[in-house]
């Protein structure tokens, strides 16, 4: 099919595998880059605005848990998240969030060109975090 000045191609691709797809397609990478050793850790994010600020959300999830004993808690999870053309390049605060913690964690993250670099200091089962930009 063809569609003005570009092309669309159809391909049956697993929704696990379709972002590996579009990085190879573009050359670029898209959404978060998985890290060696974190395999069991799945995520998502989401971009919105936020009381005129952009926010970045991530969410995390670690499946290597089963009934019978308790999950093993992840270090120093490396996260590297594509930003959307359009959104705030200016970085205002990161911070994660869990259902099992009684306090916000303040995160150190950086910009660099394209892509949201911050690392999270550790992962159980769930994490939210979430990143403004201005």
């Amino acid at each position: 099919m063809q569609l003005g000045r570009g092309k669309l191609v159809w391909e049956k691709t697993p929704a696990s595998k379709l972002g590996e797809r579009l990085s190879a397609l573009t050359g670029k990478t898209l959404g978060v880059i998985p890290q060696p050793g974190f395999d069991s850790v799945k995520v998502n994010t989401y971009w919105k605005k936020k009381n005129g600020s952009d926010a970045v959300t991530i969410h995390l999830v670690n499946y290597d848990l089963d009934a019978k004993s308790e999950p093993r808690l992840l270090r120093d999870i490396p996260l590297s998240v594509l930003l959307p053309h359009g959104i705030r390049r200016q970085m205002a605060h990161a911070q994660a969030i869990a259902p099992d913690a009684d306090a916000l964690v303040k995160l150190d993250a950086r910009l660099d060109q394209d892509h949201l670099k911050l690392v999270l200091p550790e992962l159980r089962i769930y994490r939210l975090i979430e990143v403004t930009l201005d």
